[in-house]
C-alpha cells in the first residue's frame, strides 16, 4: 500500500526556495530574506566574519550574530557547507 501524501499549496508570497541534493535524495526548503542575503554573500566570496559584521552595524549587532550564526549551523546540519577556506 502506498502512504498518501499531501501537496502542499503553492506559496501566496514570492520567496526563495533552497534545493540540494543529500546523496541521492533531493531536498528542499524555503529560505527566509536574511537567510538568502547570506548566502547571496557568501557566494561572492565576502568573509562570514564580514557579514556578520555588516549585520551588526545594520542591525541589533547581538540578534544579528545569533541569527547568522544560527543559519551557519543549519548549513552545516543539512551538509550545504563542504568546506572552509
Amino acid at each position: 500500500m502506498v502512504a498518501e501524501e499531501t501537496v502542499p499549496h503553492a506559496a501566496t508570497t514570492p520567496g526563495t526556495v533552497m534545493i540540494w541534493r543529500q546523496g541521492f535524495e533531493p531536498v528542499m526548503r524555503r529560505a527566509d530574506p536574511l537567510e538568502y542575503a547570506i548566502l547571496c554573500r557568501s557566494r561572492e566570496g565576502v568573509a562570514f566574519a564580514t557579514i556578520c559584521e555588516d549585520m551588526a552595524a545594520a542591525d541589533n549587532a547581538e540578534e544579528a550574530v545569533t541569527r547568522a550564526g544560527t543559519v551557519l549551523g543549519q548549513w552545516l546540519g543539512e551538509g550545504l557547507i563542504i568546506g572552509f577556506s
